[in-house]
């Protein structure tokens, strides 16, 4: 066995918040995983209606630990490249968030954060993508701003609650939060970092998607796909 009990309580607990907050029917991989750690620790099955309802059959494992750590393993066997590869991306994201440091225009203060299956280890695929969600600055923190619908396209839209500061009066259209534009200049300068990031043996690759630009680190015929948003 790989996780010690310890361990295995906090993926449990990883698990049930992901299933929560996703619901059951995209889950029926993280609900395979969270019986087998219940199996393995003797606890009970948290999930058996929902997985009888769902036609998710599964034979009872009971006190046979050993069919719970073949399959423990298999899902160690197919999360490993996607592990191997979080490694990759946390050298990239520390040079990333070493230059967002310095940052002095519209990326100053912000920050990015690590979540999903990739980071929680509850990954049960080969390959996986990471989403990497860029927070900006409390400048564009959703308390400066009203959800109304604009009277000339009858959209609903950002409206800034008070004047903004002067150096964002580009990201204004009239009273609104002119989103486009702040997104392109964001876009634009993620590529001029992008271009200042090295990481030795392999090559990054930027391209623009409509809400995140997509990243890609390779080497060789290896591949991570990274989408910043």
């Amino acid at each position: 066995m790989n996780y010690s009990r310890e361990e295995m309580l906090e993926k449990i607990q990883q698990i049930k918040e992901t299933i929560n907050i996703k619901g059951y029917g995209h889950n029926f991989g993280r609900i395979n995983q969270l019986t087998a750690f219940e199996m393995h620790l003797g606890l009970p099955i948290t999930y058996q209606e929902v997985k009888e309802d769902l036609g998710i059959h599964v034979k009872p494992i009971g006190e046979n630990n050993a069919k719970v750590d073949r399959i423990l393993n298999r899902l160690n066997e197919k999360a490993k490249p996607t592990k191997d590869n979080a490694k990759i991306v946390e050298q990239f994201l520390y040079a990333l968030e070493d230059i967002l440091y310095n940052e002095k225009g519209v990326l100053k203060k912000s920050k990015i954060t690590h979540v999903g299956s990739s980071y929680e280890g509850l990954v049960v695929k080969a390959k996986s993508d990471f989403d990497i969600p860029l927070i900006l600055s409390d400048s564009f923190a959703g308390s400066y701003f009203k959800i109304t619908r604009d009277p000339k396209t009858l959209l609903f839209k950002l409206q800034w609650k008070d004047d903004p500061p002067e150096k964002y009066n580009k990201y204004c259209d009239e009273e609104f939060l002119n989103a486009k534009e702040l997104q392109k200049d964001i876009f634009k300068r993620i590529h001029t970092i992008i271009d200042q990031i090295h990481l030795p043996g392999w090559t990054l690759e930027a391209k623009d998607g409509l809400a995140a630009v997509g990243i890609t680190l390779k080497k060789g015929q290896r591949s991570i796909p990274i989408d910043l948003a």
